[in-house]
């Protein structure tokens, strides 16, 4: 007697995003040859208005109708490659949607007001919280009362999506009956209301999304139940609870010195960092900071993908020591004026202002420039206008204030010393930074920080927790998926675009082809096995002294390729890891 194959449901409407769609497709051949029935939920024009996909062509819904068709073809068209080289079945969602659903999404859709939109449900739904996912991300929104006309109009669009995808989820969960459910980036407000659905009727969930690895983001990828922000949770209270006092593996080091040094070379859009100057930049003359002040670097954050975050229910609101980051900054800069042996550079996010991925200006920007005035000699504000790299600050940086950032764990990384009050927010371990307890603990957070100065087992810690969020808990396509990121010429992406039709239906092929690793595909959307169980099962921990080696290694790496015309006696942190790596 066999057992009956597993359903396993992609619900797939954006695969005119290629980068997001080959990978999905590789996972689901993979599936299909590891005994699943895999069903393909796809789009045929239902979300032409504006969606994921138009977003990623920079067209919205004010865009010409026959912009965004020429959009739709293209989306269409991939669609069809994946399916014919899969040889799956499909469920076109437009056809599930008749007259009556869309009379009856019209009429929901003109209850939901501005004043009522976090506390509105549709059976049970917050249809308003998942729809306003977008439009926070897009508009770079901090509260809703800084909504405008367009970011209004761009909220009805999202919400009459969700609603058109809840009306056809029904339909599609209730004729298929799957066992898994599956989406690439399950943030995107359709994606995460079906899957909201799906878990209410007792369907297990799973999402993929890009590794975070910035020297080869697409060569991996996250699987996780239900939602990233849960996976990132599990991953911290377990490292908190006994991996950190593991070794890691010689494979997971080496990958978070490559992802540094992309950081620090910006060779991705989703760097928002300027590249290290090949130049050796005087931070200090360029600040005037005084040859005896210790220097103190707050990194600020942007707020709209905490928010965002916040509004579909994936992360709690917490109460913090300083309630706003204005204030957070006003205390410290009082803390600091009384300090004439501390310099505090304030260094706002270049996510904020308009930048490489985006032109919009947050309304917090404009609250931090008028707050961030008349300040004391030794306060100075870093703006991305100033053009200067993290990387070239850090070296300069004796201790970190942190909010969110992930600033928080680079500059721990080198060894430097964060004290953070931001516990609950986070996306990496507290343990990584000191963490203030109350206000006056801050303070002597600050104060201690400055007494301990660097440290090397900061620097193996950070480590440990970056080959688990970057290998351990990713699973390897680069044998069948290679998509670089980085600048090119004109020249080069006039030529890549014209070439980009042929080498992608070609490419489509791989997915009929074995992964090297899809069986860890299996394992953890089959079996639900967390993937880095899997991984560690496969690879074997170094000892302490041999993580140590590998370590000293990659950060000599960093020091010759990042760090090669740093005076000696210029920084204290590379004159630190100088004499570690060399066994001083």
């Amino acid at each position: 007697m066999t057992s009956t194959p597993a359903t396993v449901l992609f619900f797939s409407p954006y695969a005119g995003i290629w980068p997001h769609a080959m990978p999905e497709a590789l996972v689901a051949g993979a599936l299909q040859r590891n005994g699943a029935k895999v069903v393909y939920a796809v789009c045929d024009g239902m979300y032409s208005e504006g969606c994921t996909v138009m977003s990623a062509y920079r067209l919205s819904a004010n865009s010409s109708a026959a912009a965004r068709e020429r959009i739709c073809r293209r989306c269409r068209k991939q669609r069809d490659m994946f399916v014919k080289q899969l040889n799956v079945s499909t469920v076109v969602i437009d056809k599930l949607l008749d007259s009556q659903s869309n009379a009856q999404i019209r009429s929901i859709m003109d209850k939901v007001t501005l004043e009522n939109l976090e506390t509105f449900q549709y059976e049970g739904f917050p249809v308003g919280r998942y729809a306003i996912h977008e439009t926070i991300i897009h508009h770079k929104l901090t509260s809703l009362s800084e909504m405008t006309a367009d970011s209004l109009k761009d909220f009805h669009l999202k919400l009459k999506h969700v609603l058109m995808t809840y009306f056809v989820g029904r339909k599609l969960l209730e004729q298929l009956s799957p066992d898994r459910v599956v989406s690439y980036n399950t943030h995107i407000s359709t994606n995460f209301a079906l899957m909201k659905l799906a878990e209410s009727k007792g369907i297990p969930t799973f999402g993929l999304h890009a590794g975070g690895n910035m020297s080869d983001r697409f060569a991996t990828l996250y699987v996780f139940r239900k939602d990233m922000v849960v996976l990132y949770q599990d991953w911290m209270r377990r490292f908190v609870e006994g991996w950190n006092k593991l070794p890691t593996t010689a494979w997971g080091i080496r990958n978070a010195t490559q992802h540094f040094l992309a950081l620090a070379t910006s060779r991705t859009v989703w760097v928002y960092s300027a590249p290290k100057s090949e130049k050796h930049i005087d931070v200090k003359a360029y600040f005037g900071i005084g040859p005896n002040q210790k220097v103190l670097m707050a990194t600020l954050s942007s707020y709209d993908e905490l928010y965002s975050s916040q509004m579909m229910g994936v992360m709690d609101t917490y109460p913090l020591i300083f309630p706003t980051q204005v204030n957070w900054m006003r205390e410290v800069i009082a803390y600091v004026r009384q300090r004439k042996d501390l310099f505090l550079i304030i260094r706002v996010h270049p996510r904020e202002l308009p930048n490489r991925r985006d032109s919009v200006h947050s309304k917090h920007a404009q609250m931090l420039a008028q707050e961030l005035q008349d300040l004391p000699q030794n306060v100075r504000v870093n703006w991305p206008s100033d053009g200067i790299s993290l990387y070239d600050l850090v070296p300069q940086v004796d201790v970190g204030l942190n909010g969110w950032s992930s600033t928080g764990k680079e500059l721990s990384m080198l060894g430097v010393p964060v004290v953070i009050y931001t516990k609950d927010i986070l996306f990496y371990p507290s343990t990584l930074n000191m963490l203030a307890t109350d206000r006056n603990n801050y303070f002597e957070c600050i104060e201690r920080a400055i007494a301990e100065g660097w440290s090397f087992e900061r620097v193996r810690q950070v480590y440990r927790w970056l080959a688990i969020e970057y290998t351990l808990g990713t699973i390897s396509i680069k044998d069948r998926f290679v998509q670089k990121e980085g600048t090119r010429s004109l020249f080069l992406r006039v030529i890549n675009r014209i070439k980009r039709p042929f080498m992608q239906r070609i490419e489509a092929k791989n997915v009929r082809y074995p992964l090297g690793e899809e069986h860890k595909f299996a394992q953890a959307i089959l079996n639900d096995v967390p993937v880095v169980d899997l991984q560690l099962a496969e690879q074997g921990r170094l000892s302490e002294m041999e993580e140590a080696r590998i370590i000293l290694e990659e950060m000599g790496k960093i020091l010759s390729t990042v760090y090669p015309n740093m005076p000696v006696g210029h920084s204290r942190t590379i004159d630190n890891l100088r004499a570690v790596v060399r066994g001083e």
